[in-house]
């Protein structure tokens, strides 16, 4: 199928918005030209994730954060002692996580042929 031949062209219309957000969105994939990207959406009614460099990304944010959190309950664990600030930072460290998620599972819902726009995955800043 790779070596397949193309001789018929389909043309479209678009708007700037929507051809800004199709070069956007085959760059961000991993795919080789806006072309592959839109048949890889048409053609086979799905999109392959071809980049997981932000998803690797973001798993080793989360990591980190595991290890701040199992630090301090460690710290808790030793003092016996829990601070007004240990629960300030545990809160924050969740909170982190529950952001990162959201955009985990927006990166993937939006590589699966997802709108976003919708409002049903937020993209949230980090």
């Amino acid at each position: 199928m790779a070596n397949r031949r193309r001789d018929i062209q389909v043309k479209i219309f678009l708007s700037p918005e929507e051809k800004e957000l199709l070069t956007a969105r085959s760059i961000r994939y991993g795919f080789k030209s806006v072309s592959a990207y839109i048949r890889s959406t048409a053609v086979f009614g799905k999109m392959r994730i071809n980049n997981y460099d932000e998803i690797k990304r973001m798993n080793k944010e989360l990591n980190a954060i595991g290890v701040n959190i199992n630090q301090l309950v460690r710290r808790v664990n030793s003092t016996h002692t829990l601070y007004e600030a240990d629960l300030e930072d545990l809160k924050n460290q969740v909170e982190k996580i529950i952001r990162k998620q959201r955009r985990m599972m927006t990166v993937i819902y939006e590589s699966l042929g997802g709108d976003t726009d919708n409002g049903l995955y937020l993209n949230t800043p980090d």
